[in-house]
């Protein structure tokens, strides 16, 4: 027995007004109409994408092979000789289709050109690339390859190291800034002595072991008064 599609291309040659025929007609072309919405309905999700892009489209995404020539439809094309060869539609069909466009704009893209296995340049890239693809449904990743999406993770990374030595570059000039102003005042505050109630108020603090060196301003003295006057700061 014929299947619906069978009879809808035989009833869709017939040339006549026969009411039942007419009928037929529509019932098979409507069996037609379903079966091939639903095949469309379970292609991956993938491959429906690629299928439909748009040229601006796929030169947003692969600059590369846009430049050389190699579009949309050259991968209609490799997909009809993939489906003519038996090869299944499936997700990960797709998605290895998917990266294979990435690996080839990238080899494409490389400041030497595309070379072929044996290094040598390939004279006509499109082409070269459109029978790996519709021979084997893959194109491999060349080497030094790098996936968009671990491209955008490393420069993710390198962002955030980037803006963490900016911030401690930042934290340290601050600190430095502040030693220096610390320094600056209790030079100022050694000069004035006795003169300063701020010099009295922190000597006064401090403990007599280290107050024994104001008269000549030994280093410990020095260094009791330097933390002396950060803490008064700090509060």
């Amino acid at each position: 027995m014929d299947s619906p599609i069978e009879q809808f291309k035989r009833t869709d040659q017939l040339d006549c007004s026969n009411p039942l025929l007419d009928r037929k007609k529509e019932e098979s072309k409507s069996i037609y109409q379903e079966l091939r919405k639903e095949g469309e309905e379970q292609e991956p999700p993938v491959l429906s994408w690629l299928r439909h892009l748009t040229g601006e489209e796929f030169e947003m995404y692969w600059p590369g092979l846009a430049q050389i020539g190699f579009g949309c439809r050259q991968i209609q094309q490799a997909l009809q000789q993939l489906i003519a060869q038996g090869q299944a539609m499936t997700d990960d069909f797709a998605k290895g289709l998917r990266a294979s466009l990435d690996h080839a704009d990238f080899a494409v893209s490389a400041p030497e050109g595309l070379r072929d296995r044996h290094g040598a340049t390939v004279a006509n890239p499109s082409g070269y690339i459109y029978r790996a693809l519709a021979r084997d449904g893959y194109y491999a990743a060349p080497k030094g390859y790098v996936s968009p999406t671990a491209q955008r993770a490393a420069d993710e990374a390198a962002r955030l190291v980037k803006e963490a030595e900016a911030e401690a570059a930042l934290q340290q000039a601050r600190r430095d800034a502040a030693e220096q102003k610390i320094e600056s005042e209790l030079t100022e505050l050694l000069r004035e002595g006795e003169t300063s109630e701020l010099y009295r108020q922190l000597r006064d603090s401090l403990p007599e072991l280290a107050r024994r060196g104001e008269k000549d301003q030994g280093a410990g003295f020095v260094a009791a008064m330097r933390a002396a006057l950060k803490g008064y700061r700090k509060n």
